[in-house]
């Protein structure tokens, strides 16, 4: 009998056994075939057998590439369970992610490296898959994925949607997120060619719709708030594409709409609502062209072999109460998903466990997602909002506490507090309790929680505080916080750029952030930018005054004035001799 994790290899293998010309990656000028992959993946699974690899848990730590997709179906040919280290994870987090997972392997480059990982015990079979979701405790929970869910949701997807091997897909998931097997197994289920972008090729919003046209991309999943960006700053139309499949947060009526603007060829529009602990796409709905809505789209109907309910968000999860649910259902509550698919739940977490999932019996497993959602006249999932504070930006989830976790252990902090703000983005404040003595500033904190966290957990706004004032439960109090920020923020002072390169950037700024005018002291981040918007300001920057400056110097920097010193030291820095002496003299002579 073929295991679910052999069918997702066989995909590869089948496709090379039939003649294996079609290309299966492309990634720059290299186009790897269905045959060629399949060698790759043999003789990656030759040598984690060779090395005692078979049945273990495998971390691959590679960059998005033709070998760190081979690796990935090696590892599952040998009865592994992969765990995908993306090279870019802050060293912290990355040790982190280690310690909860426990690989007994490390593939990268050279052969597999032996690790001392402690084996898990009862791991199941079809245990595939460790990725990682923000944790309410401060620390990251590991969600064991499922093969049945993966190769389950692969079968059905060509066909429902009618795709085949002239189709390409883009490749825009990071390697350490579970929406990149969306954007891996399908395009292979239907011997497609899945198409790897370059780093610089999706560095901004205008550079990823360039990408997408200039490589006919006919099918990509999208975050929302990112296909927000893309249509906001596209330089181009994108012809090739004839569907997008929305995933990760709410799809919001203007981003639907406006899609067309820019994809004018699009067929096919789905929205999809789902987890990393519910497995691939549990609900989904696609949109007919022409269709608008007046506010949130919904989120659709399951996809066969899935249920969901609606339960109170006080109450405990367990059969009896999911079973109610199901024959009576309620018009609104907590989104419980029912699914012989979903994940095997948190290694190593039995309580958190305990809470979350339910056994139904018959291999169907309820997940209690923590999103609050109705159900409409059409009898169709609308997501309405979290049951907790967790956010999603641009499409990761955050929990606040563990970006609490990680302001509270910088040395130059004596206490903090992390509050997510929703509205009109999802946005993270900090409040600060500096230690005795420490001199720092909001550009300091930044920089040093990058060593720790990924960029969508970093906070935008950063407010001093001289203690975090305490409610009546004994909690911080939330409303206090929130008026000590908006003090802070009304008692600014507008500061007049200096300069031809402060005016320059002053204006960058404004234009980047939508707003009429911004001090020279203005932080970037806490007027509302982002990663994306730092990238836009660096390409920005490169193509008008023709200096690199690096996201992260721009998240060091974060004011105009800050921004306008670091150009100045990058073009000093790369003066020859002549011009050197040149502006010396004009210094003298002034």
């Amino acid at each position: 009998m073929v295991t679910h994790k052999q069918y997702l290899v066989d995909l590869v293998h089948a496709r090379a056994a039939d003649g294996g010309a079609g290309i299966a990656v492309e990634q720059g000028t290299r186009r790897v075939s269905y045959g060629e992959l399949s060698r790759l993946v043999g003789e990656r699974a030759h040598e984690l057998r060779a090395h005692g690899a078979e049945g273990a848990v495998v971390a691959i730590e590679r960059p998005k590439a033709v070998e760190f997709i081979a690796d990935y179906l090696a590892v599952l040919a040998v009865g592994g369970v992969v765990v995908p280290l993306d090279p870019d994870l802050p060293p912290a987090r990355r040790g982190t992610f280690v310690e909860l997972a426990r690989p007994q392997f490390l593939l990268g480059a050279g052969a597999p490296a032996a690790l001392d990982g402690r084996p898990h015990p009862d791991l199941p079979d079809e245990g595939a898959f460790v990725y990682f979701t923000s944790g309410s405790t401060g620390i990251p929970k590991p969600v064991l994925g499922s093969a049945r869910g993966v190769s389950t949701f692969a079968a059905w997807f060509g066909p429902r949607f009618g795709f085949g091997a002239d189709d390409r897909f883009a490749f825009l998931a990071g390697v350490s997120f579970e929406a990149g097997l969306r954007d891996i197994f399908p395009p292979l289920s239907v011997g497609a060619t899945l198409v790897i972008p370059s780093p610089e090729d999706t560095g901004s919003p205008e550079s990823t719709v360039d990408w997408l046209a200039e490589k006919q991309i006919s099918v990509v999943t999208a975050v929302p708030s990112v296909a927000r960006g893309w249509l906001r700053h596209a330089r181009q139309k994108c012809a090739s594409m004839r569907a997008v499949f929305f995933v990760g947060e709410p799809l919001t009526a203007d981003v639907q709409a406006d899609w067309y603007g820019v994809f004018p060829g699009t067929e096919i529009q789905v929205n999809s609502y789902g987890s990393t602990e519910s497995g691939q796409g549990t609900v989904f709905r696609q949109i007919p062209v022409g269709e608008r809505f007046s506010d949130r789209v919904p989120a659709g109907r399951p996809v066969p072999g899935t249920r969901f309910c609606l339960i109170p968000p006080e109450a405990p999860l367990d059969a009896g109460i999911v079973a109610a649910a199901l024959a009576d259902p309620a018009a609104a509550g907590e989104i419980v998903l029912v699914s012989r698919s979903c994940s095997h739940g948190y290694l190593g977490m039995p309580a958190e466990n305990a809470v979350r999932f339910a056994d139904l019996g018959d291999a169907e497993v309820a997940y209690r997602t923590g999103d609050l959602g109705r159900v409409d006249e059409q009898g169709e999932l609308v997501v309405i909002g979290r049951a907790d504070d967790e956010v999603k930006i641009n499409g990761v989830r955050v929990h606040p506490a563990e970006v609490t976790r990680a302001l509270r252990s910088l040395p130059a902090v004596a206490d903090g507090f992390v509050v997510a703000v929703k509205h009109p983005e999802p946005r993270l404040t900090a409040y600060v309790v500096l230690a005795a003595g420490a001199s720092t500033t909001a550009a300091d904190l930044r920089l040093d929680l990058l060593d720790v966290l990924p960029l969508a957990m970093i906070p935008s706004r950063f407010v001093e505080v001289a203690h975090l004032p305490v409610a009546r439960t004994g909690k911080v109090d939330r409303a206090s916080l929130t008026a000590l920020a908006e003090r802070d923020a009304a008692a600014a002072v507008y500061v007049a750029p200096d300069g031809e390169i402060e005016c320059w950037l002053a204006d960058r700024f404004a234009e980047l952030l939508g707003v009429s005018r911004v001090s020279a002291t203005d932080d970037l981040f806490a007027l509302g930018g982002d990663s994306i918007t730092a990238t836009r300001l660096s390409s920005r920057i490169a193509d008008d005054l023709g200096v690199e400056l690096s996201q992260r110097a721009i998240f060091a920097a974060a004011t105009v004035t800050g921004v306008a010193a670091a150009v100045l030291r990058e073009q000093l820095l790369h003066l020859d001799s002549d011009e050197l002496t040149a502006m010396l003299d004009s210094l003298d002579s002034a």
